[in-house]
């Protein structure tokens, strides 16, 4: 099988490249980093003080350092700041791994997307590995650089060979890897095209046609077949036509790769119809596919005769060697791939009708389900894809190729959109890409909007460490920023997917919880143990609004009971008195608290020493039968010393209630040490002078002891 090769930028018919404004690089590097801006990356590095470190990326491509002709060399690249590795100015000294660089001369494709990595996520570590030649070795690669570490891989490598209608090799690679935690990520492609203006297809897609069930009909007499063939009906109307016409413009020629493939609706392993393509010039043969394996349901076409020059009219012809069952007729579709130059010009049959389908080339595993498949916009004009972005849908008629056994059909079929995001190209790099009068050189294509992509992802896996693809993928798509079609009756989605990615907007919304807030302070007071807590809310909320803070305070030895409040201020009560203590804020919201934010240290308030006062008033004497003391009234306290006189059996009782009660007579002198072990000095008490008669009256024994007795006591509150 043979490799079409990476979504490269030789985009010598595009147009000149828009001249960039003059920007001074910034810091440590030499080239700046152009995706920043439209993409927001900038701004999510700074907010949320990411830079891809603890994260491993992988860029699958042609080669890394293996082209002779190649302006800079990868120590070069270091020393300017673009890639990491000893010597980098930046700090960034962990080199890039290569685990495996193409055999033969390549254009090093490859480490100018590890350098627009490096520009966005400057510290991840990055892994390279060649593509290889074939679907399988491809395949081996990722299972390689999962291997090897890699959290992230994106690839930029197209194979013509690679089925349509089901999930081949290298997506099942993908998908055992994705179930590893891998996030993988495609360039959509370059072989979108669009009719020129001066054509009948003018401003439409014509990169592919395609029909839901094949219809036969006489192949052309110019093909001189043998009987057992038949040849497909382009003509979605009553009328019969086996060829259809497409332009191509001045300067195609067999030089410039005109190539396509065909696919039919039967899945690998299961065969049992075979189809070629042929390219007519006058009548002539100047292309074709080769003999069908008998195994895959597709083959590569190309032009290899085509007449160079001037602008020429061809056409294809679809041929079908006659089953020998009663076979149901399959889906097919063509491709046209011009590797980035802008043909066919125009097509025959040039608008969906019916069950024929005009303009999606988005396939194989560039349109894999699950893989992140990038769109292009120059960075410049980011809201504007480029004409060559390959759009979808795909649909999926079988299972995923698995071994040799053919998969079953899908029921329904499985519709499978395509890309799934649009980044930017035209970027920067020191030595690949189309060179300027000025020195710069600008790298298009989708090959280098995906490594932006991928190192977008590297700054959200970093924040979320434990976000599955799913999420990280999700979360993408859904903070990306709607652009819209260019082409009527193309859907949005089918061209940029969920929109032009926004780096901010993504790491916001893997945030599910808050930040830590903002401006934590904490001063001793306004009581002895307290402290009152400051804060602003933080700069992101999560996923949903903040419902509470937690904040809690910790000095002494002791930590403190986390206290719930709705805002700032915060009052905490119960601290360690003289403790050097700090406080901690975090915000709370539906998914749970988020980080916290800590005050600086400060010292507790202690409540002042407890002084006994000295005697203020004259020590009072309290006859037996009676009780005085101090300033009158209830609940005033007094101070001083207490005296008592016994009489007639009676008793004085200094008592602190509930605890102690102490009997005594004679005279007593405060302080007091009553029962229990209470010390009275000072505070409010209860004198009680207690006296008991027997029931005549006369002083006697306590009651019970020789009849009715009856207790008069006075008291006075000390």
């Amino acid at each position: 099988m043979l490799m079409v090769g990476a979504w490269c930028c030789l985009l010598t018919t595009v147009g000149a490249p828009v001249a960039a404004a003059e920007v001074d690089a910034p810091g440590c590097r030499t080239v700046p980093v152009d995706a920043d801006a439209p993409l927001r990356s900038d701004q999510a590095r700074e907010v949320f003080g990411v830079d891809g470190t603890g994260v491993t990326v992988g860029v699958l491509s042609t080669s890394f350092a293996t082209d002779p002709t190649s302006p800079t060399t990868p120590d070069q690249d270091i020393a300017a700041g673009l890639l990491p590795g000893p010597g980098n100015p930046c700090g960034r000294t962990q080199p890039v791994t290569v685990l495996v660089d193409a055999t033969g001369a390549g254009n090093d494709e490859g480490r100018a997307m590890l350098e627009l990595v490096h520009g966005i996520a400057p510290g991840a570590d990055l892994l390279f590995a060649s593509a290889g030649d074939d679907q399988f070795q491809m395949a081996q690669r990722i299972f390689d650089l999962a291997a090897a570490g890699a959290d992230i891989i994106v690839d930029d490598i197209g194979h013509p060979q690679e089925p349509t209608y089901q999930p081949g090799p290298i997506e099942v690679a993908i998908q055992d890897v994705r179930a590893q935690g891998v996030v993988y990520l495609a360039a959509v492609g370059n072989n979108n095209v669009i009719g020129t203006d001066d054509g009948p297809s003018a401003g439409r897609p014509i990169g592919s046609w395609e029909t839901l069930e094949y219809r036969p009909t006489p192949c052309p007499d110019t093909l001189g077949l043998a009987p057992g063939y038949d040849c497909m009906d382009f003509d979605p109307g009553p009328d019969t036509d086996p060829t259809m016409e497409f332009g191509v413009g001045a300067g195609m020629s067999a030089q410039a790769r005109l190539t396509g493939a065909l696919n039919w609706g039967e899945p690998w392993y299961g065969v049992q119809q075979q189809f070629r393509l042929y390219v007519l010039q006058d009548d002539q043969v100047v292309g074709w596919s080769p003999e069908p394996d008998g195994v895959t349901a597709s083959v590569e076409w190309s032009a290899q005769e085509l007449v160079a020059g001037a602008a020429a009219e061809l056409s294809i012809v679809i041929v079908r060697q006659t089953p020998g069952a009663d076979l149901p007729p399959p889906r097919v579709k063509v491709d046209f791939r011009g590797d980035g130059r802008p043909y066919p010009t125009f097509l025959e049959y040039d608008q969906t009708t019916g069950t024929d389908i005009v303009g999606p080339n988005a396939t194989g595993h560039n349109a894999g389900v699950g893989v992140i498949s990038v769109a292009a916009a120059d960075y410049r004009t980011p809201t504007i894809p480029e004409k060559f972005s390959n759009h979808g849908p795909r649909t999926l008629l079988f299972g995923p190729v698995d071994g040799t056994l053919p998969a079953a059909p899908l029921s329904p079929v499985q519709p499978v959109a395509a890309p799934s995001v649009m980044a930017v190209d035209g970027l920067r790099t020191d030595f690949y890409g189309v060179l300027e009068p000025d020195g710069d050189r600008f790298f298009y294509g989708t090959s280098a909007a995906a490594p932006t992509v991928a190192a977008v992802v590297a700054l959200g896996r970093q924040l979320r460490t434990d976000a599955d693809p799913d999420e990280l993928t999700r979360a993408l798509l859904d903070s990306a920023t709607p652009v819209d079609s260019p082409w009527p009756g193309v859907p949005a989605e089918d061209v940029v997917g969920a929109g032009l990615v926004d780096a901010t907007g993504f790491l916001e919304g893997l945030l599910r919880v808050p930040t830590a807030p903002l401006d934590v302070r904490a001063v001793a007071g306004p009581e002895p143990g307290t402290a009152t807590v400051t804060f602003a809310p933080p700069a992101l909320p999560g996923t949903s609004p903040i419902l509470s803070y937690t904040v809690r305070c910790d000095g002494g030895g002791r930590a403190g009971t986390p206290l719930s409040v709705p805002d700032s201020p915060a009052k905490v009560t119960g601290l360690v008195q003289g403790a050097v203590t700090t406080c901690s804020v975090a915000a709370v919201n539906a998914q749970g608290p988020g980080a916290s934010a800590t005050s600086d240290p400060f010292e507790v308030t202690a409540a002042p020493p407890v002084v006994t006062p000295t005697t203020t008033t004259p020590a009072p004497t309290v006859p037996a039968g009676s009780a005085a003391a101090g300033p009158t009234g209830p609940e005033q306290a007094a101070t001083g010393t207490a005296t008592t006189a016994a009489a007639g059996g009676a008793g004085a009782a200094y008592r602190q209630p509930p605890s102690a009660t102490l009997a005594a007579t004679g005279t007593h002198a405060a302080p007091l040490t009553l029962a229990g072990g209470l010390l009275l000095t000072a505070g409010t008490i209860v004198l009680t002078a207690s006296r008991w008669r027997n029931g005549v009256g006369r002083p006697g024994l306590p009651p019970g002891t020789g009849g009715a007795g009856r207790r008069r006591s006075d008291q006075r509150w000390w």
